[in-house]
């Protein structure tokens, strides 16, 4: 890891340079830790196959890691930065802020079960709206994903003890409202998608579309509560940025 910023007093025309490594650096770690965020924002890679590790372990590193980014951005001097910079520098500084005293006062690993059906609902959900290089690279991803599910889901039910009964309501609903999504909604999406390259078959890739479609709005319907796909969230860089 580079040496804080604050250990050396910068010119100001090393400043910004300075800035826009570290600022790369805090957003490659956390598509490192949230996968699926990654997938959101299109940025297909090494983490395409992976749900997020809930583990305690992992847990603690990310929030060490956390801890030396904010150490390292309160040492920048933001006179030195163009405005551009320094309201990404106030932004990074208050979202990591946030980040780390959510993580320590409601750790998801234990207490959070509906993090865990999201973590498995999105994170399918998500390699199917984004756009891919080709059908093999997506099926590749989705297969790695939910070949992770069993795992993934019993990892919750061994580390999550006593969760507030709220959590506990938000996962039920969750899970229920992704069971029309897995029934049909994500065969009829698979089928659509593959159709083409494998048929070369015009007429039956639209008909599959069409039956794609109707699959979802029928999902939506049966799930009255579902929200909207999930933003990233306390990771202010990405927002101001994208």
């Amino acid at each position: 890891m580079e040496k804080g910023l604050g250990e050396v007093a910068l010119p100001e025309k090393d400043a910004n340079p300075a800035f826009d490594r570290l600022a790369a650096q805090i957003f490659d770690s956390h598509l490192r830790f949230h996968p699926i965020d990654g997938t959101w924002l299109g940025i297909h890679g090494a983490h395409d196959e992976e749900l997020p590790d809930r583990c305690p372990e992992t847990h603690e590193a990310e929030l060490s890691t956390l801890h030396d980014f904010a150490h390292r951005l309160a040492e920048i001097r933001e006179k030195h930065l163009t405005l551009e910079r320094s309201v990404d520098l106030r932004l990074a500084r208050g979202g990591i802020a946030s980040r780390i005293l959510m993580m320590q006062r409601r750790p998801q690993w234990r207490e959070d079960p509906s993090s865990y059906v999201e973590d498995v609902v999105i994170g399918v959900y998500s390699l199917l709206i984004r756009e891919w290089d080709s059908p093999a690279a997506k099926a590749k991803a989705l297969l790695g994903r939910l070949r992770q599910v069993p795992d993934h889901l019993a990892q919750a039910r061994a580390r999550i003890k006593n969760p507030p009964s709220v959590f506990t309501e938000i996962a039920a609903l969750s899970a229920r409202g992704a069971a029309p999504f897995f029934d049909q909604t994500l065969i009829t999406t698979l089928a659509a998608e593959f159709c083409l390259p494998l048929t070369e078959s015009t007429s039956r890739a639209e008909f599959l579309t069409k039956l794609a479609d109707e699959e979802y709005r029928r999902a939506k319907l049966i799930d009255g509560q579902q929200a909207a796909p999930r933003a990233i969230e306390h990771f202010p860089l990405v927002e101001v940025r994208s």
